[in-house]
């Protein structure tokens, strides 16, 4: 539980601190006030998925926390093209807009009348958003990390990439329990003989293991938005590094 505990202290402290100081309406402060809640509420439910030895479906929401925590870096970390944070902000604004846009016109051969126009009127909208707005959308989220700058590691000093490093490490894996498919069937199947039994879960992943990814997807978001508001995140860091060091003798 000592996990579950560190990253529940994390979370409390950084919200205490972020009340008791305010700050201006800037892109970047509502968005860290945006992300931190969202981030909790799915950390606490992966949580509590692992402490029930339900892997599968704690392996999908760390794939969503996952996407989360590259997005909010995306637009906060400095980048090659040296775009400030209110572009970078619009830019996945404007990228969700297409994608609401997107997923609206797939109902509308399904929509009664009445829908449909309801439907129309949300897509022309999201259409007069979307021109609003002067910048390019952000793109997929695997191709955009590519404008991020290489990142420590925080472990012997390596430098990662965002894209060839952390996203295969802290996304990729956790694609087959969002998209469940015969590549995780046949994870799930044992033949003895003429026998064959189908398992409901995997075996290869421990819970402590997926915690583990879970928390440093926090790490990142909680030590990113320190950062943005001018606070030391060398205590987390600390408790971070411990904490995977006495995961790995384990």
């Amino acid at each position: 539980m000592v996990i579950d505990e560190t990253i529940n202290k994390w979370f409390s402290e950084t919200v205490a601190k972020m009340n008791a100081e305010s700050k201006s309406d800037e892109p970047a402060y509502d968005l860290c006030s945006a992300v931190i809640p969202i981030a909790h509420n799915y950390c606490h439910a992966t949580l509590l998925l692992l402490n029930t030895d339900k892997k599968l479906p704690a392996m999908a929401l760390i794939r969503v926390l996952a996407e989360l925590t590259f997005r909010f870096i995306w637009c906060l970390f400095p980048n090659k093209q040296d775009e400030d944070v209110n572009m970078r902000v619009a830019r996945w604004l404007k990228e969700s807009y297409k994608q609401e846009k997107r997923n609206l016109q797939k109902l509308l051969p399904s929509a009664d009348e009445k829908e449909r126009s309801s439907i129309e009127k949300a897509i022309t909208y999201l259409e007069t958003e979307i021109g609003r707005i002067p910048y390019k959308f952000a793109g997929d989220l695997y191709n955009s990390l590519e404008d991020l700058a290489l990142t420590s590691a925080g472990d012997g000093g390596k430098l990662l990439s965002w894209k060839n490093d952390l996203y295969p490490l802290l996304y990729s894996p956790f694609n087959l329990a969002v998209h469940p498919d015969f590549t995780l069937f046949s994870k799930l199947a044992k033949q003895e003989g003429n026998a064959r039994t189908f398992f409901g879960d995997l075996g290869e992943f421990n819970t402590g293991e997926l915690k583990i990814y879970c928390m440093s997807c926090l790490f990142n978001i909680i030590a990113a938005t320190r950062i943005v508001y001018g606070w030391n995140y060398q205590s987390i860091k600390a408790e971070y590094l411990e904490i995977k060091k006495q995961m790995r003798k384990k």
